[in-house]
């Protein structure tokens, strides 16, 4: 097997690997919990489009006008940016795949 086969292999492996974490995250989740998970993709992901719109429309402009001294914009901005680089993105990636999961009907039921 070459370079590019070893590759898509590892690759194949690792969404293996992350698809079974959610499922096992998501069977152990409390019963009651379980309805809340497409609620919460939908609530990610408007607020990932907030952070991906235009910023004079976005909740950053209320939350800089509400803290209007510099520490709080360097509160403000540096939590900005972690959401829209690192937390949302993350975030939403699991609960897309918990999603995915919930939607699996099972064959033998």
């Amino acid at each position: 097997m070459g370079k590019v086969g070893s590759f898509f292999k590892k690759v194949f492996l690792w969404i293996t690997k992350m698809v079974t974490k959610a499922g096992d995250a998501y069977e152990n989740l409390n019963e009651k919990l379980k309805p809340l998970v497409p609620v919460a993709v939908n609530v990610v992901q408007a607020v990932k489009k907030v952070t991906t719109d235009d910023p004079k429309d976005t909740i950053l402009v209320y939350a800089k006008m509400l803290c209007p001294s510099d520490a709080g914009d360097l509160v403000i901005e540096t939590a900005y940016k972690w959401l829209k680089k690192k937390g949302i993105p993350k975030l939403l990636t699991t609960l897309e795949i918990s999603e995915v999961i919930l939607n699996i009907k099972d064959k033998n039921a």
